[in-house]
């Protein structure tokens, strides 16, 4: 075969995410492309192993290499830019939760169960599982992962950076075998123009009820899952575990250092929590864009940092639930 002169740019791959209606399997009827930073190298998974097995000598035999795909967690990470349709997607899926009203958020209850997500059953929106395509510029060798999930998500955005437009980097996980060799998923939806900026937190922004100038934040949500028991010729998960031990959900703000925030060195010491609101509203419950909402942040060690504009200081918070209400509300 005669060399081939295409030498690609790794933006020519592409991803491509959509909801599944039956757990486990792929959706890739007009998915929705997602803005990313970079493409990940594609993700193979399973057991490989190479080992000296017992033989003639003390070499390792072609016939001692063993590998198998099925059957195994594979996992994979993506960054990109938080869209105004492909971040309320992954919002919902690491939350298994559909967006509420007044305000329009996505909310972690106190008491926080997730739904049952068993091979098969049927889903309506984002909670369950979703299907993602590596989509590469050669003809058929498109990868198909199905039943995904988002286990972390970290929505992150600074001042200094691309104007205050908000980014995410994403974990993805699933126990299903991958699809390879596919043809690229037909009518796409491109990428939407629309974002979310830090500067959409406008008119509300307070650590234990005092004022801030932020900079920057970095909102994690980590909510684990497992793939468990098995079923088909490949091997392919029975019934997926969320959060456990539990959903975790934590902050890290970037704010100037000045009378109102000088004082959470004594906070952390005290051990006390602190509410946390950052919106466009000063009623939260009308409140639009992007912002998030925390009544119990446990602080962790604040930490000075120096900035050419001047002093600034670190507050990374954990946020815990309470007997009544919601751990973190996310509006997006």
């Amino acid at each position: 075969m005669a060399i081939d002169g295409n030498f690609y740019s790794p933006n020519e791959f592409r991803l491509a995410v959509k909801a599944e209606t039956a757990l486990g399997t792929a959706n890739t009827a007009t998915m929705q492309l997602v803005n990313h930073d970079g493409i990940f190298s594609p993700m193979v998974g399973g057991v490989e192993l190479h080992e000296v097995r017992s033989g003639v000598g003390r070499t390792e035999k072609a016939a001692d290499h063993y590998i198998n795909t099925k059957g195994a967690e594979k996992e994979f990470t993506v960054s990109g830019i938080a869209d105004k349709t492909v971040l309320p997607m992954l919002l919902a899926n690491v939350m298994t939760t559909t967006v509420g009203v007044s305000p329009a958020s996505y909310d972690v209850p106190f008491n926080y169960s997730p739904p049952a997500l068993t091979h098969g059953a049927v889903f309506a929106d984002n909670t369950g599982t979703l299907t993602f395509a590596w989509i590469s510029p050669e003809s058929g060798r498109t990868k198909i992962y199905a039943g995904c999930v988002v286990s972390k998500l970290t929505i992150k955005g600074s001042h200094q950076d691309d104007g205050g437009r908000l980014h995410f980097d994403a974990t993805i996980r699933t126990g299903y075998k991958i699809s390879d060799n596919q043809a690229t998923p037909s009518s796409m939806s491109a990428y939407p123009s629309t974002y979310y900026f830090l500067y959409d937190m406008n008119a509300t922004r307070t650590v234990g009820g005092n004022d801030v100038i932020l900079n920057s934040i970095d909102l994690t949500l980590d909510n684990p899952a497992a793939y468990r028991g098995s079923q088909g010729a490949n091997g392919d998960p029975e019934i997926i575990s969320r959060g456990v031990p539990g959903l975790r959900a934590s902050a890290a703000l970037g704010v100037v250092y000045d009378a109102n925030t000088s004082a959470l060195f004594s906070s952390h010491e005290t051990g006390s929590t602190m509410a946390v609101e950052f919106s466009n509203n000063a009623a939260w419950s009308s409140a639009t864009g992007f912002g998030f909402k925390a009544d119990y942040g446990v602080l962790n060690l604040p930490k000075t940092a120096q900035e050419d504009a001047g002093m600034s200081l670190n507050i990374p918070l954990a946020f815990k639930a309470s007997t009544s209400g919601d751990m973190l509300q996310v509006i997006a």
